[in-house]
């Protein structure tokens, strides 16, 4: 079944199953520049399409030219989208809306639009293991852990999809070498989920769900049904770890799929002593729980503990036989994405802490919240994502031990 879900459908790993196909990627940022080179690599015929005129046409990219620029073409400006319904299939980039009216179109005539992670993941070979996470708040630093714990016990593997390095990065360096990664560990947005094509994990966690990209989603139902879109796929030998929330438990349920279920705070699942600093994990498929030692953990705030107990849930998840011990002592290797709950300095007795790529309010919220000593945090962004409607306003109960330095996009 597993087959019937991924790449090894392609045969040989460098087979050029578009050869002759136009492709239209649209939205020409980091995400589409890797989906455009492995549609190359693929052996189509490449479009690039975007809105704002004046980028790098990719005809002129020099990674690219290896492919042969008789290949790309590039239409920038309002009328670039008017290519779309010429073209066999449209990959979106995660800031292209799949409800784009030319996109719409174009899918109603016919052409066939996927999201760069879907058009990723038919790539994918079905012995790579995948972990997938995703959530409101939380997920970058829960990828970059998961990525870390993994590198350190021994295993090979990608990891990015949101947090930065493309999806089809993977999939363009497994096209030459099917086991150049034991996992893929991906970050994996509401905005991906909107198209995801075969996208498929082993194991997969929708840490919480908040207010968030409400602008583009227009409410929670749509927001975390597309959350969700990860169970439907999932198979009985699949794991998904989620919290203890009842509008995102029906959510999943309404999802379907099959993945054995385990719960953030509860059994089987990973529960977190912030006393005592310790971590239990216990799969769904064993009765057997492990228990890590937290403490050399040098991320700060309580959030941080359960961020890490998540990601060692999910590396025991991924089978890959990685030995307990080896995970206790990458622990202390572990270290949170730059500018998120990121210690910079100390100065007579006060931390200063740089969170300024925090996402929403309700992320920073949660940082601030768990941290034991008094401390001066850089913040920035906007005020969105408040459950109150209050923005930065709900900051303000957080800061009363504290002192918040703001700059506001």
């Amino acid at each position: 079944i597993l087959l019937s879900m991924r790449a090894h459908a392609l045969g040989t790993p460098r087979v050029a199953d578009l050869k002759g196909k136009r492709i239209a990627v649209v939205g020409l940022g980091v995400s589409g520049k890797a989906a455009a080179k492995l549609a190359l690599d693929r052996g189509a015929h490449v479009v690039g399409v975007d809105a704002k005129p004046g980028l790098p046409k990719l005809e002129d990219d020099v990674e690219l030219a290896q492919f042969g620029r008789d290949r790309t073409s590039t239409v920038l400006g309002e009328d670039a989208f008017s290519v779309l319904e010429e073209c066999d299939r449209i990959v979106l980039s995660p800031g292209v809306p799949s409800n784009n009216q030319h996109v719409q179109r174009a899918a109603r005539n016919g052409v066939e639009v996927v999201s760069e992670l879907g058009f990723a993941a038919e790539c994918i070979p079905a012995t790579t293991r995948v972990a997938a996470i995703t959530g409101t708040n939380g997920k970058s630093t829960v990828t970059t852990f998961t990525g870390q714990l993994l590198e350190h016990s021994g295993a090979s593997n990608f990891c990015g999809g949101n947090l930065g390095l493309p999806l089809s990065k993977a999939s363009f360096v497994l096209r030459r070498d099917p086991e150049e990664y034991e996992a893929l560990v991906v970050e994996v947005s509401s905005y991906m989920m909107e198209l995801p094509g075969n996208f498929h994990a082993n194991v997969a966690t929708i840490l919480n769900l908040t207010p968030d990209h409400l602008e583009r989603h227009g409410n929670m139902e749509t927001y975390g049904s597309l959350k969700c879109r990860l169970l439907t796929p999932m198979m009985e030998e699949d794991t998904v770890l989620l919290p203890n929330d009842a509008f995102l438990e029906r959510l999943a349920v309404q999802a379907g799929g099959k993945a054995k279920r385990a719960t953030i705070d509860g059994m089987p699942g990973v529960q977190i002593d912030d006393e005592t600093k310790q971590a239990y994990v216990c799969l769904p498929s064993t009765s057997n729980c492990n228990t890590y030692d937290l403490e050399p953990l040098r991320a700060v705030g309580k959030h941080n503990l359960k961020n890490a107990g998540v990601a060692l849930f999910l590396a025991e998840a991924l089978n890959l036989g990685l030995d307990p011990s080896a995970l206790q002592s990458a622990i202390a290797c572990l270290e949170a994405p730059p500018h998120r709950m990121m210690v910079v300095g100390e100065h007579e007795g006060v931390i200063w802490i740089d969170d300024s790529k925090s996402t929403n309010v309700d992320s920073s919220c949660a940082g601030i919240s768990g941290l034991a000593r008094p401390a001066v945090v850089l913040l920035g962004g906007m005020g969105k994502g408040s459950a109150e409607g209050l923005g930065f306003a709900k900051l303000v109960p957080f800061l009363q031990q504290h002192r918040g330095a703001l700059r506001q996009a």
